[in-house]
């Protein structure tokens, strides 16, 4: 699966998430092993107001089930991590050397 592919297969997660009472943006993706073709990524996820208090791994408790309800087994199976963060942390999750920002409207 290439970047693209899971760009437009995360949208469902978006949507559910969304859906679920638990908006994201998806700031970007890093290839997990840079120059490896049918690399899996990791997915830079921006939580927003209800995740303000939570650490990472409280808003991960809420956002797996939702990534598992809401995408097949093939698209997880090329997401290698998940780096999420709330807006007051903005907690560093680029990988500077493979990080391809772009805005996905949720």
């Amino acid at each position: 699966m290439d970047r693209k592919e899971l760009n437009d297969k995360l949208i469902a997660f978006c949507d559910q998430a969304k859906k679920d009472g638990f908006p994201i943006k998806i700031g970007g993706t890093s290839e997990a092993y840079p120059g490896i073709n049918d690399t899996s990524f990791t997915v830079h996820i921006e939580a927003q107001d209800w995740a303000d208090d939570l650490v990472c791994a409280e808003m991960l408790d809420v956002l797996v089930p939702i990534l598992w309800k809401s995408t097949e087994s093939e698209t997880r199976r090329f997401i290698f991590s998940l780096n999420v963060y709330n807006r007051s942390q903005s907690m560093n999750c680029h990988h500077i050397m493979t990080f391809q920002e772009y805005e996905m409207a949720c």
